[in-house]
């Protein structure tokens, strides 16, 4: 069979059909009240509500019919809307338009069929009531009217179902308008009851994200002349990458782009791979897996202040009228709280200017350094309107004192309580070292070991605590804070040039306190003020100590050359008296004695000249290091086999000690055999016969400690300061006339430190010992004598 023709008003029609939005919707009772009356009414075992769409038959409602749509080219109701007069088929195997039907031929084998179409209100014919059987048969007039009726109850049905779409889009339209409303408002009153920016701005986006059902909502903000621009507030899907803080988000970004969207220009993306984009700019979306944008502007008087940007992520989307409405709303409320905001930064601002101006008046009409210190905690301690405020001062270990303070009356000055409260100070002392021991990083008031004064840096610039209690402290420290009365504090350092000269404290000791930003900007700028007069004062007293100990040093420079002069002087008088001797006699025994005195003290002149000279090579920094390897097995012998005669001849026992594990070392030879010789010879001048002197070598490390020891004599303490000093001799000490130039000693402290090592002695029960770590390999060492690495 031909498909019937389509009307002439076949677009006009499908738009009125699909303005009722009843295709495929599911089956509603009243249209089945009326197949099912018709079915009874007219005894046909089939009754259809058909509605003729694009290329389908689609039926409201089917009485005995289990189907829910046909083909419209098969349909018989395709030809019963071409006319406003019912379409009666009594026997369709004998109609040439339907004989061939396969709804005829097949099921449900159509004999019979009688459509009455269903017209709008405006003429337009959408579908039929419509009677099936599968017998031949006929209807009377009666009847046909009667399907005519019913046909019209049909439409009307349809006309309250539009009515009630209509109605239904209404109320979702008001609802979304209040929800909308109620959003605005909602963003507004928060506008108005806070300051705090950052919140409104995450208030924003996760609203807008709840409303609009999006996967990403952003607040791009532009810098000083649109240099540069940040994601300065996010919500996001789960699943999908973050977008907060970044820099710098859209890379094509342009100048004329700005012009349009302070002209309020909105960027309504509904597929980026149907909008004909810029290949960067498609890019830049796809990889932050965006397929639908929307953005705004916040605009202020003074421009573009940033974008409320809207990704969809999951699928393209349609962007409403009514949702770019809304945001467009909500823009205006941003760009509302970010104006507020400024205005509030800007009288912030000149408070805090006004409240700094006070303080530094304060330390202006000061004079001198403890006068600025008070003057400094009083006026913050008003300003701030805090319980106390003080100045502590670090010592060289880091302890320290307080050194100003002010406080309301009613409290107990910590000033008095440091210096006369001994549980106070121990408690101070004990809970900072359990404090600095367990490696965290904690705050104390009084005292500070923690990597020289590092805790506290330009680049850390303040603690605050708003609750001791809530801070996680351990109980030690809980009960020191509570030995200073306080609950809550900030803490500032002070510094004198780039070093750590103390603290700056600001205690609450009534309650809790949240310390705002502005106190701590104020803090800031008031210990910045005092760096000033701190280094001024720290300069000064260094000048004045540096006088001093120039003064000391030409003092010790005098004593030393005095000294000199007489030990100099003392072996030259010898050498005169000897040869005015030598002239007087011609006894050859005598003539012999004063050669001997002679040589003798040509020979204590020489070693006094030697070793003044060796002082002063020594202390020289230009003097360079000469490093070689040493087997200790082949020097040791060699080198004490002088001193093993030189003891066995004064009944002395020489014990030599050396551990396994050495074998090589790396040093100066010459050095090193000094440090021995000038240590041996003394302990062999100094040790009574029958006595001991030990010699041994180990390894501790990478350090190689030498020591030699002695009994039967011993050095009194109150000369162990001086034994190091030049031409320094202990009263009464060489009881075997032993003679020397009084130089060993302080050449061996010099040699040590020229070879990066330390000396000690000690000196008790009869037992001399004296001990020496230096490098087991010089070469890997850094020598601060000469300011550079040791060389082979």
């Amino acid at each position: 069979m031909p498909p019937a023709n389509f009307p002439q008003n076949e677009i006009e029609r499908l738009s009125a059909l699909h303005r009722y939005r009843i295709l495929d919707t599911p089956p509603d009772a009243a249209f089945d009240r009326i197949t099912s009356l018709c079915a009874q009414l007219f005894k046909t075992p089939i009754a259809l509500v058909t509605l003729v769409d694009t290329n389908r038959l689609w039926f409201k409602s089917c009485y005995g019919l289990s189907m829910r749509e046909t083909s419209r080219d098969v349909a018989f109701c395709a030809y019963a809307i071409h006319s406003p007069e019912l379409l009666v088929i009594p026997d369709a195997r004998l109609d040439p338009r339907f004989c061939d039907n396969p709804l005829v031929l097949n099921e449900p084998y159509i004999r019979f069929y009688a459509g009455a179409p269903l017209f709008t209100n405006d003429g337009q014919a959408l579908g039929t009531l419509c009677l099936i059987d599968q017998e031949p048969r006929s209807l009377s007039n009666e009847q046909l009217q009667q399907l005519q009726t019913l046909a019209k109850t049909v439409v009307d049905e349809l006309e309250l179902h539009l009515m009630l779409c209509k109605q239904s889009q209404t109320m979702e339209a008001l609802s979304q308008q209040y929800v909308q409303t109620r959003l605005v408002a909602d963003i507004s009153q928060q506008i108005y009851q806070s300051l705090n920016l950052n919140e409104i701005l995450n208030t924003t986006v996760c609203e807008v994200q709840q409303f609009l059902q999006a996967d990403r909502v952003v607040i791009y903000c532009f810098a000083t002349e649109y240099s540069c621009a940040q994601v300065v507030a996010e919500t996001v899907r789960p699943g999908l990458s973050s977008l907060l803080n970044l820099q710098n988000l859209d890379p094509c970004f342009q100048q004329g782009y700005l012009e349009q969207y302070q002209d309020g220009r909105i960027l309504s993306i509904n597929d980026i791979t149907q909008d004909n984009l810029p290949l960067c700019y498609l890019q830049m979306l796809q990889s932050f897996e965006v397929q639908a944008k929307l953005g705004l502007p916040i605009v202020l008087k003074e421009g573009v202040w940033g974008l409320l940007i809207i990704h969809q992520c999951l699928s393209p989307r349609q962007w409403l009228p009514s949702e770019i409405e809304l945001l467009n709303l909500l823009s205006l409320q941003v760009a509302i709280a970010v104006a507020q905001s400024e205005r509030a930064k800007e009288q912030q601002a000149r408070e805090e200017r006004d409240r700094l101006l006070a303080v530094i008046e304060a330390m202006r009409q000061a004079v001198g350094l403890q006068e600025i210190l008070n003057a400094t905690v009083h006026e913050l301690r008003r300003t701030l309107i805090a319980d106390r405020v003080v100045v502590y001062r670090f010592n060289d270990d880091w302890s320290g004192t307080f050194v100003a303070e002010s406080l309301t009356p009613g409290w107990k000055s910590l000033i008095d309580l440091h210096d006369y409260d001994e549980v106070l100070q121990h408690n101070i002392s004990h809970c900072s070292k359990l404090i600095l021991g367990a490696n965290r990083p904690s705050v104390t008031d009084t005292y500070l070991q923690n990597s020289n004064g590092d805790m506290f840096s330009h680049s850390t610039s303040f603690r605050s605590i708003a609750d001791i209690y809530q801070a996680d402290f351990s109980e030690c420290y809980v009960r020191l804070l509570e030995g200073y009365q306080t609950r809550a504090y900030m803490i500032m350092p002070l510094f004198s040039g780039d070093k750590l000269w103390g603290l700056l404290a600001v205690y609450q000791n009534t309650g809790p306190r949240h310390w705002k930003e502005s106190e701590a900007n104020l803090l800031y700028q008031v210990t910045t003020q005092l760096n000033v007069p701190l280094q001024q004062t720290d300069i000064y007293q260094a000048s004045l100590a540096h006088a001093i100990e120039l003064e000391n040093l030409v003092r010790l420079k005098d004593d030393f050359l005095s000294t000199v002069s007489h030990e100099l002087r003392t072996p030259v008088s010898n050498m005169r008296l000897a040869i005015h001797m030598l002239k007087q006699t011609t006894d050859e025994t005598l003539r012999k004695k004063y050669l001997a005195i002679l040589e003798s003290e040509c020979d204590r002149e020489k070693s006094l000249v030697n070793d003044l000279l060796d002082l002063q090579r020594f202390d020289s920094s230009y003097c360079p290091l000469k490093l070689e390897q040493v087997e200790l097995g082949q020097w040791l012998p060699l080198f004490v086999a002088p001193f093993l005669n030189r003891a066995n001849e004064r009944g002395q026992a020489l014990v030599i000690q050396v551990s396994p594990t050495l074998s090589v070392i790396c040093t100066e030879i010459a050095s090193f055999e000094r440090i021995v010789a000038e240590l041996l010879n003394n302990a062999c001048k100094y040790t009574p016969p029958g006595e001991q002197i030990s010699f041994a070598l180990t390894q501790t490390g990478d350090q190689l400690e030498l020591a030699v020891s002695n009994t039967g004599a011993e050095i009194p303490q109150a000369e162990l300061l001086h034994i190091f000093e030049k031409f320094y001799r202990i009263p009464n000490s060489d009881l075997w006339s032993q003679g020397g130039t009084g130089l060993g000693l302080a050449l061996v402290q010099s040699l040590a430190k020229r070879l990066c090592g330390q000396i000690l002695v000690k000196s008790e029960n009869h037992l001399t010992a004296f001990t020496i770590m230096i490098p087991l390999d010089l070469s890997l060492a850094h020598c601060p004598c000469i300011g550079k690495k040791a060389k082979l």
